[in-house]
């Protein structure tokens, strides 16, 4: 062992050093720039304007010396590129480097690992030989001091018995106890009668010597072939630790693994990991080894974090890793990188220092002569000074450009000419009028004109006193053009092109003004997009401003000559029809409107289909203003939107009436829940064998003092739109627990509550009050829930249910098979009771599917302990299918209609009915 460790000391240290030379030369340059940079920044700073004292305001306004810059700035950047490149190969020869020895010593550690356990494996196998020979008599120790040299690796060899004890044992204790090793996994693994390998465990302690070991084993055979326990031999951990130690030799760490990913040996950084998991990925198979099968079979490298080699024996379950620290394999590139950044932040100041210097002194050359020609060019105005005899004295480029003049032989002449036909033609933009003549222009004058090309100029006229007259010229088409898209703006939609609601307005008075006088009617059509929310909120919103502007093609495409679209916001339109003689006539155009609308469009690779309803109103039929117009367009849609949407209605009287009466009953419901007016009805849910109620439901009644009892299903649409649906679900929650309290019996009252009530942040805190105002038991208060109400934010209402369940408070799914994911809500949300819904129950007597669906919801709940309730009972026949069925609780009309809270309180008093009586209910 000592010559193998010594020749992987000699592998560990081929290699070429890297010689660091030239980074000392790289220090002692870079030591020197200081004082040369002080000398050419003051002597640079002495050429540089103040105004051009950075780079900045050298690029800004010393355009003519940007060559000068590109050369600078392109030395600068040939720098930083060698200097990368350079550090690029450094860090690729650093790796490599590393990856070379690590690779010669993983392979050097691999083909020794080798032979110490072929070593082992063959002493094993000459041992079972010779204890076969020999039998009961073999003598261990004699045999272990002629074939095995003493070597501090090894602890012991023992021989264990077919029963597990340990029979003889070159320890001296081992004879003074009985040691049981039939436990050990090397034991039972060579009781398997088709295996006979090597067993190669992981570190453990041994029984007889207390160390840490690893422990090799072989089966043994008695004489006639058949199994007789199996010989082991130990190696102490910390001494094989030993010779994988890499200090001196390697900086990286050494690690025998076993098969089953614990390290059985270690050195380097690994070395506190003996006997301790270490994850080893899959190492590919090599089809191509030439070596012996106790050589490595394959090889990986991991390089996640830093440089890790996996050798594997081909023969032996054992994994030998090498691996190398990141911060060890790049230690000398960090040094060479420190250096050349040093030279290249220089080498950079350097270079720019004495470019600055070059561009001042190219700077000054250049502003002198263009000093002059820079002041007028610089100008954006057009600058002409006219001498008294008419002659073009002064000008700029700018004023040429703009009078389009430039080129012409003549050219003086032809801008004066041009110019003072701008300002005698011109709309005068100053408090005078235009209608003066040259001669009569005041002295100073401000006027506007458009050329040919359509440029708009605005010409300012001053007369000196020596009778010079200066005009400046200034090109205004662009402010112009943006007050022009203002007042687009201002009346159109940004999104769509149509006009806006202002512009809607402006328009709709002149027409009917038109239609008055000329006795035509005037169509106003409200449109509102179907599903356009879902297309926003499944894909998103610049989707759906793509499908609005479609829309609006669409209608535009569709409207006649004379008609109007606008956008009043959202998804809503509104078309005028003008010059109406035929109402019936100009009404197709809603069934076309809702034709092309509905066909499937494509935007952004998402075929999108919605549909739209359409109110109409007529003028004057409906009214003689636009507001009037607008409000029955509205009731109209509202009432095409209420009959199923994707269709369209005209206004007649009757529909305002009833939208005011649903109005109204908003007012009277909210006034009802002030009051406390609504009344709170009891159903009984009765045992199906006894008929004894064993609970009730709660269910809102309201008795309305001018139209009656309103049915459930109206007052309980109403207070979801109007957003009382909350205040309606507290109030029964609180009256019923209120009269629950006060039954003869203690049975438990159910609650239905809405999806709106379980989003609420409060509502566990609301029940948790009221059973504490109400003096109601939590195990009396059942609350039922839908499946509809759970189809959203299910996270929150889990959390919920949960809290209400610590409360001890039931939950009961209500309408089960009705609703979403009926089996996995009873998996994932914890309910206590299903009640199945009635259409189950009625239908099954003459349809076998919905009995099928029955029974099987029966067994279901049955098996994962839930009681069930069949609700809508209300014949003998579904009774008695029911009680064959198995369902143990019934609820419906044939047992008793909803009692109010006295008739429930009679009812409990007087339920113990002669049994006769209930045999003939059931029969």
């Amino acid at each position: 062992m000592c010559r193998e460790r010594a020749v992987l000391a000699r592998k560990s240290r081929d290699g070429p050093d890297m010689s660091m030379d030239a980074a000392k030369n790289l220090k002692r340059i870079a030591m020197a720039f200081p004082r040369f940079l002080t000398r050419c920044l003051r002597r640079a700073s002495r050429g540089i304007p103040a105004k051009i004292s950075t780079p900045a305001a050298l690029f800004k306004k010393a355009r003519p010396v940007l060559p000068e810059i590109a050369a600078t700035m392109s030395l600068v950047g040939l720098i930083w590129i060698s200097i990368f490149v350079v550090l690029q190969r450094e860090r690729a020869h650093e790796l490599n480097e590393a990856k070379g020895v690590t690779m010669a010593l993983s392979k050097a550690y691999t083909e020794t690992t080798a032979r110490i356990i072929s070593v082992i494996d063959q002493t094993l196998l000459d041992f079972r030989v010779s204890y076969q020979q020999s039998g009961a008599n073999f003598d261990l120790r004699k045999w272990a001091d002629s074939h095995i040299r003493s070597d501090e690796m090894r602890v012991q060899i023992a021989i264990n018995g077919k029963d597990g004890f340990v029979v003889k044992s070159t320890l001296e204790r081992s004879n003074q106890e009985r040691i049981n090793v039939s436990d050990r996994p090397h034991f039972k693994f060579h009781l398997d009668p088709s295996r006979d390998e090597l067993y190669i465990s992981d570190p453990v302690v041994g029984r007889g010597s207390g160390e840490r070991t690893i422990q090799f084993t072989r089966k043994l055979f008695d004489s006639e072939g058949g199994f007789d326990g199996s010989v082991l031999l130990s190696l102490s951990c910390e001494e094989l630790s030993r010779f994988y130690n890499t200090k001196g030799t390697y900086e990286g760490s050494v690690a025998v693994i076993s098969e089953r990913g614990a390290v059985m040996a270690a050195g380097g950084d690994l070395s506190s990991r003996i006997g301790k998991a270490y994850p080893l990925p899959p190492v590919p198979s090599s089809s191509d080894a030439s070596e012996a099968d106790t050589l490595p079979g394959a090889t990986s490298w991991d390089m996640s974090h830093g440089l890790v080699g996996l050798s594997r024996l081909k023969r032996y379950p054992v994994t030998v890793v090498i691996s190398k620290r990141e911060d060890q394999i790049y230690a000398r590139y960090w040094e060479i990188y420190r250096n050349f950044m040093l030279f290249g932040v220089t080498g950079s100041i350097a270079v720019i220092l004495v470019g600055l210097f070059w561009i001042s002194q190219r700077y000054r050359a250049v502003t002198a002569s263009r000093a002059l020609s820079a002041t007028l060019s610089g100008i954006n105005q057009g600058i002409m000074m006219i001498n008294p005899d008419g002659y073009l004295s002064v000008f700029n480029q700018r004023a040429l450009d703009l009078l389009r003049v430039e080129g012409q032989p003549s050219f003086r002449s032809v801008a004066v000419s041009a110019v003072n036909d701008i300002v005698a033609s011109g709309r005068s933009a100053t408090s005078n009028s235009s209608g003066q003549s040259a001669e009569d222009m005041p002295t100073n004058r401000i006027v506007e004109a458009a050329t040919d090309d359509g440029t708009v100029l605005e010409v300012r006229t001053t007369c000196l006193r020596q009778g010079d007259i200066i005009h400046t010229l200034t090109d205004i088409t662009e402010q112009h053009m943006t007050q022009s898209r203002i007042r687009y703006l201002a009346h159109h939609d940004m999104l769509t092109g149509l006009p806006n609601r202002a512009l809607l307005e402006d328009r709709i008075l002149s027409v009917l003004q038109q239609a008055a006088a000329t006795g035509t009617k005037v169509l106003v059509m409200f449109l509102d997009l179907d599903g356009f929310k879902g297309v926003n909120d499944t894909i998103g919103h610049p989707i759906g401003d793509l499908l609005l502007a479609s829309v609006a093609k669409t209608i535009s495409a569709s409207i006649g000559p004379r008609d109007f679209v606008a956008r009043l916001g959202g998804d809503e339109f509104v078309v005028i029809r003008t010059d109406v003689e035929d109402v019936a006539a100009a009404v197709d155009l809603a069934p076309l409107l809702q034709s092309r609308l509905s066909e499937p469009v494509l935007i952004a690779d998402h075929e999108l289909r919605i549909s739209v309803s359409i109110g109409i109103s007529v003028f004057p039929d409906d009214g003689v203003d636009h507001h009037a117009l607008f409000s029955k367009a509205d009731i109209a849609l509202y009432r095409a939107k209420s009959e199923g949407r994707a269709t369209w209605r005209v206004f007649e009287p009757w529909m305002n009436e009833k939208l005011l009466r649903r109005v109204m009953l908003e007012d009277d419901l909210r006034d009802a829940l002030d009051t406390g007016s609504l009344e709170i009805h009891f159903q009984p849910q009765c045992d199906i064998t006894t008929l004894r109620p064993i609970g009730f439901e709660a269910l809102a009644r309201w008795n309305h003092p001018k139209h009656g009892w309103i049915s459930p299903s109206v007052f309980i649409a109403v207070a979801e739109e109007s957003g009382l649906i909350s205040r309606l679900g507290a109030f029964a929650l609180e009256r019923a627990c209120e009269e629950a309290a006060k039954w003869p019996l203690d049975c438990p009252v159910a609650v239905n509550v809405s999806a709106f009530q379980l989003l609420d942040v409060g509502f566990v805190n609301l029940v948790k009050a009221v059973l504490a105002r109400t003096g109601l038991p939590a195990d009396r208060l059942e609350l039922e829930l839908t499946e509809s109400a759970m189809a959203d934010n299910s996270g929150q209402i889990v959390a919920h249910m949960a809290s209400l369940h610590r409360l001890g408070v039931s939950l009961a799914l209500d309408d089960f098979g009705t609703g979403y994911s009926s089996l996995s809500n009873l998996l994932r949300f914890k309910f206590d009771k299903v009640k199945i819904d009635k259409s189950f129950v009625q239908s099954q007597w003459g349809d076998s599917e919905a009995r099928a669906i029955l029974e099987a919801i029966l067994a279901m709940s049955h098996h994962i302990g839930l009681t069930v309730i069949a609700e809508g009972v209300e014949t003998r026949e579904q009774l008695a299918m029911l009680k064959d069925q198995g369902c143990p609780v019934v609820q419906g009309y044939l047992l008793s209609w909803p009692l109010t809270s006295q008739q429930a309180a009679e009812f409990l008093r007087g339920h113990v009915a002669s049994d006769a009586e209930r045999v003939q209910l059931v029969s």
